[in-house]
């Protein structure tokens, strides 16, 4: 009988591990490398995740944006510090893993469901990375990270843009945690401390930054009800304030002549969807062990008229500000293969640009942008004629070549305290 079990313990093991390599080499060669988008592969990613990603194009970012003195981003010779190196291939090697494990597991969500369950009726705690800061707001904590590298980087890019003329800003997003709170016994979280040491480096470069944490704090606002209880991101109607902020600053310190009028909370509509949202943190736990909350998208009440164009989804239209929204999202419930955070500017984009048909002040800004981002693009653009956007997690050309070809007049980077940390992917400017 034990051979038995073991046996069918084995065999499911073999298993999971050859659906995982299907799937791994189905996207990073088939899809990624040669470029095979069919039917067939598709039904290997897709089959049982039917809306994870499904209407993305891969494009070949290096070509129309091509690397000088360099194959790629991530070539060693764009690197000049080992240790920066080493650090760089330790937390993508991490991040890997860690997708190949989960996401890329074929019904990953229901075997994790039904653990979650046997792990709660034992009284186990596999999950002690997600932690409960009260009232049902979860978090997972950092570790410390050396800033340093990223500032060096950092400053290395604003010399670039210097040479062009071009003004460079660091936007720093908060997190569930205000810098002036008292941590939790048990929570070792270096969010703030991490971000504190960034926003340093960059001040002894003289390289301007706002930090809206600080925003926040002198605001009086609480910073948990901020953000999302079951996710790591800021609630759309935090994005819109957010915007708000961010055009002030720039109409105080750069000379910009934004409308503010246009980011009055009172000059939107609030559509709420009610028990609709397991965000990040909560799936891990999976239903079995934390709850859904609401989720709003926003739409304005006063006249709007955008030009979009995102190519890794084949989006090229115009319209009003529905066309920010990837509605399918929000079609209905289901916790697991539908996100409604993804339904705000169709969520992972490459490359993203905006024309506000509307406006005709001239000005171009270039965001480099996390998912934070994603609630706050669109409300920004209400108040700005030109606006790109790239994600350097699925952007694969040159950062400095599409900044030559596109000739922004500022570039803002706008990182929340979790993606800050992970330094290749963030901070490589190439």
């Amino acid at each position: 009988m034990r051979t038995i079990i073991t046996r069918c313990g084995f065999g499911v093991l073999v298993f999971f591990m050859l659906t995982i390599f299907a799937r791994f080499f189905t996207q990073n060669v088939l899809l990624e490398r040669l470029h095979m988008d069919n039917g067939f592969v598709r039904a290997i990613l897709y089959f049982d995740r039917p809306s994870y990603q499904q209407g993305m194009v891969i494009l070949d970012w290096a070509e129309m944006y091509p690397f000088k003195g360099a194959k790629q981003r991530d070539d060693p010779e764009g690197n000049t510090n080992t240790l920066d190196r080493f650090n760089d291939v330790i937390i993508t090697l991490e991040e890997k893993i860690n997708a190949y494990t989960t996401d890329v597991l074929i019904a990953y969500t229901q075997f994790a469901e039904k653990a979650s369950k046997i792990e709660w009726l034992l009284g186990w705690n596999l999950h002690e990375t997600i932690v409960d800061l009260g009232g049902g707001y979860l978090v997972e904590p950092v570790g410390k990270f050396d800033a340093m590298p990223s500032v060096r980087k950092f400053a290395e890019f604003n010399n670039f843009l210097a040479g062009l003329q071009i003004d460079l800003l660091y936007v720093q997003c908060p997190n569930k945690i205000c810098r002036y709170d008292t941590i939790p016994a048990g929570i070792a979280n270096f969010f703030n401390q991490n971000a504190d040491e960034f926003l340093a480096g960059l001040s002894s470069y003289q390289i301007p930054y706002l930090d809206l944490r600080e925003a926040i704090h002198a605001g009086g606002f609480d910073h948990h009800s901020l953000l999302y209880r079951t996710d790591n991101h800021w609630k759309s109607e935090t994005g819109l304030w957010a915007a708000g902020k961010l055009a002030e600053y720039l109409n105080t310190r750069n000379g910009f002549m934004i409308d503010l009028s246009v980011f009055d909370p009172d000059s939107y509509r609030y559509d709420v969807y009610a028990n609709w949202y397991l965000g990040g943190y909560a799936r891990k736990l999976t239903l079995a062990r934390a709850a859904p909350e609401d989720f709003t998208l926003i739409y304005p009440e006063f006249d709007t008229d955008f030009s979009i164009q995102m190519p890794s989804w084949g989006i090229d239209t115009r319209g009003t500000f529905d066309v920010f929204y990837w509605k399918e999202q929000v079609s209905k419930v289901d916790y697991y293969n539908l996100s409604p955070y993804y339904a705000y500017f169709h969520s992972f984009n490459a490359v993203a640009s905006i024309h506000n048909n509307v406006l005709q002040s001239g000005k171009k800004i270039l965001f480099i942008n996390d998912s934070f981002g994603w609630t706050f693009i669109p409300f920004f653009a209400c108040g700005v004629e030109n606006i790109d956007s790239i994600d350097l997690r699925n952007f694969t050309g040159s950062v400095r070549s599409y900044i030559e070809q596109t000739k922004p007049d500022m570039v803002i980077v706008m990182y929340n305290t979790g993606f800050q940390s992970k330094t290749e992917q963030s901070f490589n400017f190439r």
